[in-house]
């Protein structure tokens, strides 16, 4: 007869149970519960960043909490909350309210109408900053209010929150005015992030100038009153793929086609790699990349789109040839997505005869009815409708012997 185990007693303290409350009301946004529920919990009254948000302490919720949880216990409930509230602030700026069981309806409804995303933010930092134990903090817990500030596409209030971690973490025994970064890299990738969503040519020189002083490890100035400088980690993939979308969403085709190729670079090379070296492109770094010829006002962008794919092939190729299947550089083998970006450029600039050349690598390099699809050759069709413009009779017939086939 198997016996069941009696596990611990229900009055014993276990930060899961918690911690799961906490968890499950972070993924719906729920910030205004999981702070009072922590709060509660804790046995501490959590403060609010701004007098806007003090009406959310008058929420008068029914949980009763007969065990206190201990502060050293405490760094992934906080982190959970933080969470919640990075969550609620993007749930606000889309409108979206958030299909769950709520306390209190007609309380939690009169807070909504009040919170504006920047206010929830605010609350995470403030937590975060002024709330949380200093010995609970770890990367993790920065990067939910980092990352919240980066999904909602401002990077400057990210990189304002990241200087003032920055301060907070540092070291008493640091001796001189430059450390490294207390940070780890997710977090520096946030604020590039943030840079990148906003999709503004002032925000892609601040981006840039982040990733630069990432890359040659240039100690950046946190401005507190006194000279302090914090050097930031070294990139990495997730970084060059940030700053290759961004590069890919203003139609920067130079900017992005210089870092392409340092990427592609490194794989070429018979030297033993260095750890400053850039990390070799995924298939979303050539997208990106695809992305800026076909958004660029370039005259040469289609052709420079067309030169890249054919190395891609060349290299792919090369790889193929060698049996060289563990290999990294596998991944340089253009796949469907790569062949329809490229496309999607021909068609935008009106280069018919580029779309066709296209379409022919595309076959060859996919065959047994794994090559191009109905969007491609639309893709195709549509930039001979460009071509029409300047030479209708010649675009008329090549977009029907097109259309034939």
């Amino acid at each position: 007869r198997m016996t069941r185990d009696a596990g611990p007693k229900v009055e014993e303290e276990d930060p899961r149970l918690i911690g799961a409350v906490l968890n499950g009301l972070a993924q719906w946004g729920r910030a205004e519960e999981a702070q009072i529920l922590l709060g509660r919990t804790l046995g501490v009254e959590i403060s609010m960043a701004n007098k806007k948000l003090s009406a959310i302490q008058s929420l008068d919720h029914d949980v009763t909490c007969p065990r206190k949880l201990t502060q050293s216990q405490a760094g992934p409930c906080y982190d959970a909350v933080l969470r919640a509230w990075s969550k609620c602030a993007l749930l606000t700026q889309q409108q979206i309210q958030p299909n769950t069981i709520k306390f209190d309806e007609q309380s939690d409804k009169s807070v909504k109408k009040r919170l504006a995303p920047v206010d929830a933010m605010s609350q995470a930092l403030h937590i975060l900053l002024t709330q949380m134990p200093p010995e609970q903090i770890s990367n993790r817990s920065c990067s939910a209010v980092l990352q919240g500030y980066g999904a909602l596409g401002m990077g400057k209030e990210a990189e304002d929150a990241l200087l003032k971690i920055e301060w907070m973490l540092k070291s008493p025994l640091e001796e001189g005015p430059i450390a490294s970064s207390s940070l780890d890299v997710a977090c520096y990738n946030s604020i590039l992030h943030g840079y990148c969503k906003a999709s503004k040519r002032e925000d892609m020189h601040s981006a840039v100038k982040l990733f630069q002083a990432m890359k040659t490890e240039t100690p950046i100035e946190i401005n507190t009153g006194s000279s302090f400088f914090v050097i930031p980690p070294m990139p990495d993939i997730i970084s060059y793929a940030s700053l290759l979308n961004c590069y890919g969403k203003l139609g920067m085709a130079s900017e992005a086609e210089k870092l392409i190729n340092s990427m592609m670079s490194v794989g070429t090379t018979t030297r033993k790699p260095l750890e400053t070296d850039p990390p070799e492109p995924t298939i979303a770094c050539y997208i990106s990349t695809m992305q800026a010829f076909e958004n660029s006002f370039d005259r040469d962008a289609p052709a420079r789109a067309l030169a890249l794919l054919q190395r891609l092939e060349s290299i792919g190729q090369d790889s193929e040839n060698k049996r060289d299947k563990r290999s990294r550089r596998s991944n340089r083998m253009p796949n469907r997505i790569i062949y329809n970006y490229a496309l999607r450029c021909m068609s935008k600039h009106g280069r018919g005869e580029e779309a066709e050349k296209i379409l022919n690598m595309f076959n060859k390099a996919h065959p047994n009815c794994n090559g191009p699809d109905i969007y491609a050759y639309a893709l195709a069709l549509r930039a001979w409708e460009r071509v029409g413009k300047i030479n209708p009779k010649m675009a008329a017939e090549r977009a029907e012997k097109l259309f034939i086939e």
